[in-house]
């Protein structure tokens, strides 16, 4: 025998292809022992004479997810229960009652009113170190009880809860272009800066799946090795990255890939030139980031990309005896396109508008038969 007393509605764009992602599970792990947590805690409050908890309380009841419905993605949290016992009715209205107590909290954090918290609130609050740390910026859960209780968490609103609960730390899903400067093979341990700020090393945990490659290509390299990775980090409570705490993708690139490179330009400050150098739009380095990620081969040659005082970016190919430059203004993301052969001193240049993708195969059609070209 089961009874409904929770729905969850996750939105996003990670779920509108209506399937369940499997590190959201981790968080429903950690919803149910808050739940269960609460639910004990309520009953000792109305029970002060009670030393134990009634028989059955915990382990003869199961919670778990009964369906999966569309409309982002919908889940049934349901309890399930022996039908002969006598006591669960009684009991499941303390996992109501911890619903409804959670539901709550979430609701003071959707509506920033977290103030004059009693003791209750702040042990449902320290649960948010970790729970909801896999949402992404465009996400949110909604929890809605049987009673028509609603509150939503998106990754703002546990941002606020985290500040108002007396944790000194916290989790959150970290995915990050960095640097690997150094491996300790003996500990499993690995250095990795990024570059909001490239002089601070956080330790990482480096598992075996990866070891002999981050060994190999930091071995190979003298200013480190650029990587991609994903994982979870453990932040305090200003926002700064304390360490790696577990890592569940680590991909190596090479030193000239362009959206670790275009995301390295994006932390640039006024002045970075002797002083007079503007700073490029992150916005447009993104969006220029996403069109090279659409457009440009993954066998074209890659380019070297460096800033422009006048905070535009400048991309440059050598190419056997060929050389080239696409000097691109950001804020309208049309280029001016020059290439030089340096033997015959034969020039081509022309306008490339790169909101045209016409324009966009005109420019790796060029590249990648020249590439070829030389190669043969």
């Amino acid at each position: 025998m089961s009874n409904e007393f929770l729905t969850v509605k996750l939105s996003g764009k990670r779920f509108n292809s209506h399937i369940l992602p499997m590190d959201i599970l981790s968080d429903f792990k950690i919803l149910e022992n808050m739940i269960v947590a609460q639910a004990k805690a309520y009953y000792f409050e109305t029970h002060p004479d009670r030393k134990r908890l009634p028989k059955g309380f915990i382990n003869n009841i199961t919670m778990g997810l009964s369906n999966i419905e569309k409309g982002s993605v919908v889940c049934d949290v349901e309890i399930a229960y022996d039908a002969q016992s006598t006591y669960v009715l009684e009991v499941e209205e303390y996992y109501r009652h911890s619903v409804n107590d959670i539901i709550r909290i979430i609701k003071m954090g959707e509506n920033d009113d977290l103030n004059d918290l009693n003791l209750s609130d702040q042990k449902i609050l320290k649960n948010f170190d970790k729970f909801g740390c896999n949402l992404k910026d465009d996400e949110s859960m909604s929890f809605l009880s049987a009673n028509n209780n609603v509150a939503i968490l998106t990754k703002s609103s546990r941002q606020k809860m985290i500040l108002a609960s007396k944790n000194v730390e916290y989790n959150e899903i970290l995915e990050d272009y960095g640097i690997i400067s150094a491996v300790d093979i003996k500990t499993s341990i690995f250095k990795i800066s990024f570059f909001d700020n490239e002089d601070r090393r956080i330790d990482a945990p480096l598992s075996d799946e990866y070891s002999k490659a981050v060994g190999d290509a930091i071995f190979d390299s003298e200013k480190g090795h650029i990587v991609w990775v994903k994982g979870t980090g453990l932040f305090d409570r200003n926002g700064k990255l304390v360490k790696l705490e577990s890592i569940d993708e680590l991909v190596l690139l090479d030193s000239l890939d362009i959206q670790a490179r275009l995301h390295e330009l994006s932390f640039l400050k006024d002045g970075w030139y002797d002083g007079i150098g503007l700073a490029p739009s992150s916005t447009s380095l993104k969006e220029l980031s996403s069109m090279f990620s659409e457009h440009y081969p993954e066998n074209a040659p890659l380019p070297r990309i460096y800033p422009t005082p006048e905070g535009n970016v400048s991309v440059e190919w050598t190419i056997g005896n060929w050389e080239i430059s696409l000097e691109i203004e950001l804020c309208s993301l049309v280029g001016t396109f020059l290439a030089i052969d340096v033997l015959t001193n034969k020039e081509l240049e022309k306008e490339i508008n790169l909101k045209e993708p016409a324009a966009w195969k005109d420019l790796t059609n060029f590249i990648t038969n020249l590439n070829e070209g030389v190669n043969e």
